[in-house]
């Protein structure tokens, strides 16, 4: 994001308060372990997701990236134990079982390509109304990349990581 310009300012759970966020246009919740997921929801106290809902519902815009695209959803776990941010109108899953760093074949508005995937989530196209989709998974489907409509805001969240380097394929051969 810095590279195409943008202004960036990193958000400790301390910062995650509305004033950070009045001259914002955008949060973007990054990829990570699931163990970075939870501990990202451990982090923030119900005021401060609530702060988030009211950014993305009062004309922000959110992007979740692969555990970001966990995190939009309703529970972060499937036996609804775990509160997530709530954006989608479901519990988000992963579209494969194989935890292992691979390519992925998504159709991205309308062209097939290969994309760097490590257990990213998917995105039940039948549950999410008005969703405007960018990708679906070849083999599947489903939702790769869509991006919905949350009060005044939008949400976007993609699975695979269109944004991965050369350094990412490298590091996990």
């Amino acid at each position: 994001l810095q590279g195409m310009g943008m202004n960036v300012k990193y958000l400790s759970p301390k910062k995650f308060t509305k004033s950070n966020f009045k001259s914002a246009l955008l949060y973007v919740q990054p990829g990570g372990t699931g163990d970075n997921s939870i501990d990202t929801l451990n982090a923030l106290d119900p005021n401060q997701i609530q702060i988030l809902r009211d950014f993305i519902s009062g004309g922000g815009r959110y992007l979740g990236i692969c555990a970001g695209g966990y995190l939009a959803g309703q529970f972060f776990d499937d036996e609804h134990k775990i509160k997530a941010f709530g954006f989608l109108p479901m519990t988000v899953n992963s579209e494969l079982t194989d935890t292992s760093p691979q390519f992925i074949s998504v159709i991205w508005k309308g062209k097939e390509q290969k994309l760097f995937f490590q257990y990213g989530p998917s995105f039940d196209l039948g549950s999410i109304p008005k969703a405007e989709v960018w990708a679906t998974y070849k083999d599947s489907g489903h939702g790769a990349a869509i991006m919905i409509p949350y009060g005044k805001g939008r949400v976007g969240v993609i699975g695979p990581h269109p944004g991965a380097t050369e350094e990412w394929f490298e590091q996990d051969h």
